[in-house]
């Protein structure tokens, strides 16, 4: 009965896009960092954002001067500071993020509104990562955010019996 209702359902679910299953929550405001704030700067607005802004902020992106997406900047990037590098903060943070990574900035992981669930799940837990960025369809300009967290709390939520219908 319902628990094959709910294996199709969720099948379906794996082959629609990130938008279609409404996912993404596109914000008018989205916190973003230039690549050339300092660290410290960059941190600020992290842990800042999330009261400013009403809701959790875990991560920010980096972006330059064209607001393209270039690097994350999450607290995971504080580990190793120590006082005797503690000057790093003062870095921009892009110079920052390349010195925490052995030299090279980090790829940020994007997908799009039209990217197909599964696509954008199998990103996440192969790279090892909380978050992908959704940029637009043209660009790297960052629209909104797809976390595990937002995922967990959609699908404890989310009706598979809906999705096993014939879809788009």
């Amino acid at each position: 009965g319902s628990k094959i209702n709910a294996q199709a359902g969720l099948a379906r679910c794996m082959s629609q896009s990130i938008g279609t299953l409404g996912l993404v929550e596109k914000k008018e405001m989205m916190i973003t960092v230039r690549d050339t704030q300092t660290a410290l700067t960059a941190f600020r607005k992290l842990w800042q954002g999330g009261w400013v802004m009403d809701w959790t902020v875990s991560a920010v992106p980096v972006v330059d001067a064209q607001g393209n997406l270039v690097a994350t900047l999450s607290g995971s990037d504080m580990r190793g500071l120590t006082t005797d590098n503690l000057e790093d903060l003062m870095l921009p943070v892009a110079e920052y993020l390349k010195k925490r990574s052995g030299g090279e900035l980090r790829a940020p992981e994007k997908v799009t509104m039209d990217t197909p669930f599964k696509e954008a799940l199998e990103k996440m837990l192969w790279a090892g990562i909380h978050r992908l960025w959704v940029t637009g369809n043209k660009g790297a300009k960052v629209e909104g955010v797809l976390s595990m967290t937002d995922i967990a709390h959609r699908f404890a939520t989310f009706d598979l019996r809906r999705h096993s219908k014939q879809t788009k």
